[in-house]
């Protein structure tokens, strides 16, 4: 009997095999599903993180000191860079993003790098910085 064989077999028990034949492969089932599930939230928040950004992703040292250093260094980079939406909306932006990936991995970025596809203030900024907030209306 081949690994295949086996495996089918086991996930596929024959037409009148007892019930509790059915219980392993579904336990299995469920704890890879739960490991992805898991191990996809736990992947998605850190790569949102500024650690991520900053150190593990993006070669960086000083935009990424300045960042630490500003007042925005409570604020995810994701906040600005990416904004802020229902998660297909997010997931859709973020994923634009696997072309930097591949120039960081490949080497085929220039410098000095350009933010190519930079979101409008209107969009980023001004969610926290309203500017009816600040006008002056006696002017």
């Amino acid at each position: 009997m081949t690994v295949g064989e086996r495996l089918r077999s086991f996930f596929l028990p024959k037409p009148g095999s007892p019930r509790w034949m059915l219980i392993p492969p579904l336990l299995i089932l469920l704890v890879v599903i739960v490991g992805m599930v898991g191990g996809g939230t736990y992947v998605w928040d850190y790569t949102n993180s500024p650690q991520f950004c900053g150190t593990t992703c993006h070669t960086m040292p000083p935009q990424n000191a300045a960042y630490l250093a500003s007042p925005h260094a409570n604020v995810y980079c994701t906040e600005c860079h990416i904004g802020r939406g229902f998660f297909g909306q997010t997931f859709a932006r973020k994923s634009e993003d696997v072309r930097e990936i591949v120039d960081m991995t490949f080497n085929l970025y220039q410098f000095p790098i350009r933010a190519s596809r930079t979101r409008p203030a209107r969009e980023t900024c001004e969610k926290c910085h309203q500017p009816e907030a600040f006008a002056n209306d006696s002017l």
